[in-house]
């Protein structure tokens, strides 16, 4: 696969949170202090539920009015609105449905030819652009640009499947939603950078806060989410052991590597997940390393 890619992600979807009451409301929703975020800018975040487990990792651009939000899980924030939106004046449409990625070197010139300044904006032949790291050379996602193959314009790089931007994903650390992620899963699980990024620890009360700011301040998670690379095929079901044959964590998802070895996402006991830890999984030897880090 060349360094510069796209592809189609069809989960990807566009909203837009506007209102008297949007910023306020959703610094009370998400992990983020994204009312901190200046007009413009952009960030990421998550919402999780009452008792802190993971329910949507968001990507967002603060508007004047409020947000524009990109995500895979568009419906929880769908209904988050309608559940917990009482009298207050805020608004969450649908302004993009289906979306595409492009990766690597070539993005960001290709996204500076389109006109867009800064980490966001709208496309000149419609849709939205938001910065997003989906490789380690990073990139961008376009989402509600309709058919890639009718745009006025090429995408730059070669065309590749979900299945090959995911395994980009895998090998630079980035968790993928649904795959890497369950319904019992806590976000500092995902590991020290996506904590990093997706979650403060400064900011005021928000819905599932008291369990993260417990973790962070008194506790830790058991597990984190890491990377193995074995030395030949195996089941994802198969458990992973330690060098002493104890079951230490079970992996998330499989990518071949050109070296002919596999990659795993994995969660591992906390005492093992660091780089260079050996592990063993089935009768394939392996290790933990680290991720394809950023240019």
């Amino acid at each position: 696969m060349s360094t510069s890619f796209w592809a189609r992600l069809d989960d990807l979807m566009w909203l837009s949170s506007t209102g008297n009451d949007a910023v306020a409301w959703w610094q009370g929703q998400t992990t983020q202090d994204v009312a901190a975020w200046s007009v413009g800018q952009v960030g990421s975040t998550c919402l999780v539920t009452p008792t802190g487990q993971l329910a949507a990792i968001v990507r967002g651009q603060r508007t004047e009015r409020g947000f524009h939000w990109v995500t895979e899980a568009a419906e929880v924030l769908l209904e988050r609105v309608r559940d917990f939106v009482i009298l207050e004046d805020v608004n969450l449409t649908v302004s993009g449905v289906g979306g595409v990625t492009i990766q690597g070197p070539l993005a960001e010139e290709w996204m500076e030819q389109q006109g867009v300044t800064g980490d966001a904006g709208p496309l000149p032949f419609g849709g939205y652009a938001i910065r997003q790291r989906r490789c380690a050379f990073g990139g961008w996602d376009l989402v509600g640009v309709g058919d890639p193959e009718e745009l006025p314009v090429l995408l730059p790089g070669d065309e590749v499947e979900p299945e090959d931007v995911f395994a980009a994903m895998l090998r630079a650390g980035i968790p993928q939603f649904g795959v890497d992620t369950h319904d019992k899963l806590l976000p500092p699980e995902l590991g020290p950078e996506f904590e990093r990024e997706h979650i403060s620890y400064n900011k005021g009360c928000y819905t599932g806060q008291e369990v993260l700011q417990r973790l962070h301040s008194r506790g830790h998670t058991n597990r984190t989410w890491v990377q193995i690379q074995l030395r030949g095929p195996v089941l994802i079901s198969e458990p992973v052991m330690s060098e002493q044959n104890e079951r230490i964590g079970s992996m998330t998802q499989l990518a071949p590597m050109p070296d002919d070895t596999l990659l795993a996402g994995a969660f591992l006991k906390n005492d093992y997940a660091m780089v260079g830890t050996p592990v063993r999984v089935a009768d394939q030897l392996g290790e933990v390393i680290s991720p394809e880090s950023r240019p």
